[in-house]
């Protein structure tokens, strides 16, 4: 089967990553892929490259910073000139923005095959949208968000979601529920991975008996509100703690209370070491409110999380909540500073459960959610749409 994946991330961040896991699962089932992404350097011409078996096409972008996420008409008018001469058997769409949807029914037309659409954020009007902290941005962007995030996936031939509220969002938007198939992230458990002991954190300065709280990748402001309401009287009461953050949540979370004292900001950590980083907190942090954009949403953060073994402490948001009480590798809790507190308090005077939640964690992430079992259920997805309309 050729499959055609696009995508308006840039290569190595976001929902390219999730593209880019199912790829390469598929390329072991004996698959041709490829992803069309876009360029995180590049401005004029294409890239291809070959990553374990899955062609990547880099598409330049004229745009920088938080424009160069699909919006471009050069990167448009590039990957439609690359589509003109390769044929494929099923388009795979992850989101709809315009150099992911123009390209895509470009592509369905001259191969007269199907489109299916991968739904993995809510950005539109009540999405991520509203957490823009720009006013006149947002008033500007809600419109034109939501119509390349609704507008086409109606006429569409299928539906992946990542989330339960997403799968709702479709259904109310009349696709049937027969052509919606949910697909969770999965983990990459070879990439990351338990540690045992504490010696890493000896290079990064954290006293080895300091119980540590992570927070990884990026965070909404009223998320990073809540974190910081928390945390505060979390290190008023337990003063030998540390909060870890890790990657680009750091100025966020520093804006919002720079008086917080335990605070380690590791930043940007590469590939190299990030599995080293992440094994050196105890237990991980979802401070989510409960807004439409975490609702719809399920952090690939979580199942690197999992993976490394770690217990997460997370508020009654969105799926990964449910999972987190159902296979017992964390605590739920209301969505308050005092439910987060009182919830780490708990785990912080019984390190056993700690580590009976990381062992549960890494055994889910091992089974139910490796990429090669949510990727068997994706290829036989193509096999039934492509069946379906010949």
């Amino acid at each position: 089967m050729r499959v055609l994946m696009i995508t308006h991330c840039m290569v190595g961040r976001s929902t390219y990553l999730r593209a880019f896991y199912f790829a390469r699962e598929l390329v072991k089932l004996g698959h041709h892929v490829t992803i069309i992404a876009t360029s995180p350097t590049e401005r004029i011409k294409l890239v291809t490259t070959c990553i374990d078996g899955v062609l990547v096409v880099e598409s330049p972008n004229l745009f920088s910073g938080p424009w160069r996420t699909g919006w471009d008409p050069w990167d448009i008018i590039c990957r439609i000139n690359y589509l003109q001469n390769h044929r494929y058997d099923i388009i795979h769409a992850f989101e709809s923005r315009p150099a992911v949807i123009y390209p895509a029914l470009y592509s369905k037309g001259i191969n007269k095959v199907p489109l299916l659409f991968d739904w993995a954020d809510w950005f539109g009007k009540g999405g991520s949208v509203e957490e823009r902290s720009n006013p006149l941005l947002r008033l500007f962007l809600r419109p034109v968000e939501t119509y390349y995030e609704e507008h086409f996936r109606q006429d569409s031939d299928g539906i992946s979601v990542i989330c339960s509220a997403l799968h709702e969002k479709a259904v109310q938007l009349g696709i049937s529920p027969q052509n919606i198939i949910s697909l969770p992230n999965g983990c990459d458990t070879a990439r990351f991975f338990p540690i045992k002991g504490k010696k890493n954190r000896t290079k990064y300065h954290i006293p080895s008996q300091s119980f540590t709280i992570g927070y990884i990748g990026a965070i909404f402001k009223r998320d990073a509100q809540l974190l910081c309401q928390a945390f505060s009287q979390l290190e008023k009461s337990n003063p030998t703690v540390r909060l870890v953050l890790i990657g680009t949540s750091g100025k966020n979370i520093k804006r919002v209370t720079p008086e917080l004292l335990n605070v380690i900001d590791l930043g940007y950590v590469p590939d190299n070491v990030i599995n080293d980083c992440m094994s050196i907190c105890d237990i991980y942090w979802f401070p989510f409110n409960n807004t439409k954009a975490n609702q719809g949403r399920w952090p690939l953060k979580f199942s690197d999380i999992i993976a490394v073994g770690k217990p997460i402490v997370s508020t009654d948001v969105g799926d990964t909540a449910d999972v987190i009480r159902t296979e017992g590798i964390g605590c739920v809790t209301e969505t308050s500073a005092e439910g987060l507190l009182h919830s780490t308090q708990e785990l912080i005077h019984s390190k056993s459960k700690i580590l009976i939640m990381g062992s549960k964690a890494r055994h889910i992430a091992e089974t139910k959610f490796q990429w090669e079992v949510i990727a068997a259920r994706l290829s036989n997805w193509y096999a039934l749409m492509i069946e379906k309309n010949r």
